[in-house]
């Protein structure tokens, strides 16, 4: 019974000496922290509209706290943005340029290190030909036809009648249609392509006939002179 008294007593004695040494040391405190919410949130306060095809000017609103400053950046080179800073509420005015391409195309914005993604729609697809009436040599021949059209515009050119080819058979945007055919065998012929939709009449006339040289009619020889009478 004194041994677990004993016992008892030392461990006591170990326990109050260290709180005793950690007292007289130095000491630290671990502080523990939540997750801060950033104080100023800055975002648009409608979302980005579709710009049009043709450019112009689109306004958007800008919320944030009365305290809060904030940035902003174009990241696209067809895009501007003014002002390009500014604390509180504000509004920003995009101004786009016209879109050239038959495709939507996308652009961003980096507001305090935020990047928005806005969209501008497509240019109307149009077809322009730089001639709806071609002639190919009798002998046979081609001619081209230019096409002129909004990039990402596909379209595609095809005969009707077999004895005129046509190449490439499709493509986008602006190219070149070439047309050609073979030595015309009969009469003048004509028929069209269709080229992005649109009608290029092409005519080939006949191969001209030789036509044959009289075979000259020969001049008859003159008499011969009579003999001479001897003079007596």
């Amino acid at each position: 019974m004194r041994r677990e008294l004993n016992h008892s007593a030392a461990l006591l004695l170990t326990l109050v000496l260290s709180i005793a040494t950690g007292a007289c040391g130095g000491t630290s405190v671990s502080e523990l922290a939540g997750p801060s919410t950033p104080r100023c949130q800055t975002t648009f306060g409608a979302p980005v509209p579709t710009l049009p095809a043709g450019g112009g000017r689109q306004d958007v609103p800008v919320v944030s706290a009365r305290e809060c400053s904030w940035t902003v950046s174009s990241e696209s080179s067809w895009l501007r943005v003014s002002p390009t800073s500014g604390q509180g509420e504000g509004t920003l005015t995009l101004d786009a340029v016209r879109n050239p391409d038959g495709t939507t195309r996308t652009g961003s914005l980096s507001l305090n290190g935020q990047r928005v993604t806005l969209t501008q729609a497509a240019s109307p697809c149009t077809y322009q030909l730089s001639s709806t009436g071609v002639d190919l040599p009798p002998n046979g021949g081609g001619v081209t036809v230019q096409l002129t059209a909004p990039g990402g515009c596909t379209w595609s050119a095809a005969a009707r009648e077999g004895w005129v080819d046509v190449g490439p058979a499709s493509g986008s945007g602006s190219g070149t249609v070439s047309l050609r055919a073979g030595v015309n065998p009969g009469a003048a012929r004509q028929t069209q392509v269709m080229v992005a939709g649109q009608a290029v009449t092409v005519s080939q006339t006949s191969v001209p006939v030789a036509t044959p040289v009289p075979t000259p009619t020969p001049i008859p020889a003159p008499p011969p002179a009579p003999t001479p009478t001897p003079t007596p």
